[in-house]
């Protein structure tokens, strides 16, 4: 048998001292698996042995309420968004308005009382060409007055007997938002006599509520009475108010005829 040369030496202990090192990371690793799934296994218990299981259950609410305030506060600047521009808007239409108005309000501070009638020189300041046809007017008239006769019309609570009223009712109803409402702005522009037309009568209510305990009198001369209020439309609310109002400032007018 030769003698080992020292380079045969030096390979062999090349080979055990690597197969060592392969043999020593396969059991460093599976000794890292095993300690990472006792860990994970145990941890739970040790956090709850030493309190910490509570800590991290409040630590999970108060992340989650983080959550939820940062979600609720995005909402909420979306909508005082969202109603700050409908509010701007708002206020643009109105200075719009006052910008269409601006010459008439002008015209109107220059009124001097002590020189003119306020009214004469606002009815001659601002005159208007006549805008139906006389023939149109006539025929318009007898309709106007079967609005307020007739069991059809919508106005018959303004039917003062010996005026000859006639009129047309008008129910509108809010928009906020851009959405219809419940809510309604009423009108009744109503001319008296219609043989004779020499006044015009325009009444409008702001949302105007309904009375079950208000008792209308029919003004025809058939003292019909109705209790309560059904609806708060034009008929059961500017048109009652007109029917009040002509009954007291017609004798005042000399507008009554005996032929009705």
């Amino acid at each position: 048998m030769q003698p080992l040369r020292k380079d045969h030496v030096d390979h062999y202990k090349d080979v055990v001292h690597e197969e060592f090192n392969t043999v020593s990371s396969s059991i460093e690793s599976e000794i890292h698996v095993e300690a990472s799934d006792i860990t994970d296994k145990k941890a739970p218990h040790f956090a709850k042995e030493l309190g910490f299981d509570k800590l991290i259950s409040e630590l999970d609410k108060r992340v989650k309420k983080l959550l939820k305030f940062q979600n609720e506060k995005a909402r909420i600047e979306h909508d005082l968004e969202v109603e700050a521009r409908k509010v701007a808007e708002q206020i643009e239409d109105k200075f719009s308005g006052l910008r269409r108005h601006r010459k008439w309000s002008t015209d109107m501070d220059s009124i001097k009382v002590k020189d003119e009638n306020p009214i004469d020189y606002v009815t001659k300041k601002f005159k208007k060409e006549q805008i139906l046809n006389e023939e149109v007017s006539k025929k318009i008239l007898p309709i106007l007055r079967k609005i307020v006769t007739t069991k059809e019309g919508t106005a018959s609570l303004a039917n003062v007997s010996g005026y000859e009223i006639g009129g047309k009712t008008g129910t509108a109803q809010k928009s906020v938002g851009g959405v219809y409402t419940k809510k309604k702005i009423n009108s009744f522009i109503s001319v008296f006599p219609t043989s004779n037309p020499k006044f015009v009568l325009a009444i409008m209510l702001d949302e105007p509520k309904t009375n079950e305990d208000y008792i209308y009198h029919y003004r025809d001369g058939s003292n019909i009475k109705y209790k309560g209020t059904p609806y708060n439309t034009s008929g059961w609310t500017t048109v009652e108010v007109t029917g009040q109002i002509i009954e007291k400032i017609g004798p005042i007018l000399a507008t009554k005829y005996s032929k009705e």
